[in-house]
């Protein structure tokens, strides 16, 4: 439900009486979360929308809609850079040799993506997706922004990208790309095949899931392949560039291997997804995710759920 045009009050109290006046659902105001809404019913019944990400944030300039904003991770390009319309933090997407993508939360902690040694081109943007083309030879990069947190994927388009990055990234049996992971005010370290970023508590705050690699196949036929994301031992930590309390960035680099033999066996279909994604670690009250015969890597921070069958025997449960 739209945060405009909806009858709100305060309190519960003053929402019964304004529902039950009016034959119409009254928002109560004080249960509003990034996350939830609590609405009476004209019968004095309740409901509650829920969400497994925020869905609106609070906003002071949002004077018309009781100091809250909906969230919107639709991309624009204006003087302040590469953004989404209106998300909790700051989340920015660079081009040339900056971070591919930063997200910063209101607290200041957060996360950036970067690439070794790859010069970012200025990127397509549509809806919540920024594609830079051939950041290889054949290969592109797909940035998706969410409500909490992130998504980069290479996208290897054909045979001679997959070749591109084997010539480029060769590294014994794996093609390996060359990413680094900052923490803002958060530690990077290595966990389950992925990267958990922790402040000075040992508290998870962010997670990049064990990345995942699959062909044009793979949404018929579940081909998925995990990819080692291995963290070096070494660190560079500088103090961020920010108003306020600066915050210490530790950057480490990571790893991104994926098998060689597999990327270039002759029975892949094109275009190929290398896939690490980037999630805000909170205790939202709902989380969704799904389980599927021959997948055994943590898909927790999938964009997508699987539900049955897929053709091959493969079935998914949420």
């Amino acid at each position: 439900m739209p945060l405009t045009g909806v009858l709100s009050r305060p309190d519960q109290v003053s929402a019964v009486v304004t529902a039950r006046a009016t034959g119409k659902p009254v928002e109560v105001l004080s249960q509003r979360s990034q996350t939830s809404r609590q609405f009476v019913l004209p019968d004095g019944r309740m409901y509650a929308e829920t969400s497994g990400a925020p869905v609106q944030f609070k906003d002071p300039s949002a004077t018309t809609t009781g100091g809250w904003r909906r969230v919107d991770t639709t991309l624009v390009s204006d003087s302040a850079g590469i953004h989404p319309r209106a998300v909790p933090g700051t989340v920015t997407l660079g081009t040339g040799t900056a971070d591919v993508v930063s997200d910063v939360e209101a607290d200041g902690t957060g996360a950036r993506f970067g690439l070794e040694g790859v010069s970012l081109p200025a990127p397509t943007l549509s809806g919540s997706t920024a594609t830079y083309k051939d950041v290889v030879v054949g290969v592109d990069l797909e940035v998706e922004v969410r409500p909490a947190g992130f998504e980069v994927s290479w996208l290897v388009r054909d045979a001679a990208g997959a070749k591109a990055l084997v010539d480029k990234y060769t590294s014994g049996g794996s093609v390996v790309l060359p990413a680094v992971v900052s923490g803002v005010g958060l530690e990077p370290q290595a966990a389950s095949g992925g990267v958990d970023l922790v402040d000075g508590a040992k508290k998870v705050r962010g997670r990049i899931g064990e990345p995942l690699m699959w062909d044009a196949t793979g949404a018929a036929t579940g081909v998925q392949k995990p990819v080692a994301a291995t963290l070096s031992a070494g660190a560079v930590t500088r103090k961020a560039a920010r108003s306020g309390k600066a915050k210490q960035v530790t950057s480490r680099p990571v790893g991104v291997g994926a098998g060689r033999a597999w990327l270039t066996d002759p029975a892949r279909t094109f275009p190929i997804t290398i896939d690490p994604t980037y999630a805000i670690a909170k205790a939202w009250p709902v989380f969704d995710t799904y389980v599927q015969n021959g997948v055994t890597s943590d898909v927790s921070t999938s964009s997508e759920l699987k539900l049955g069958d897929n053709g091959s025997n493969q079935d998914a449960r949420i």
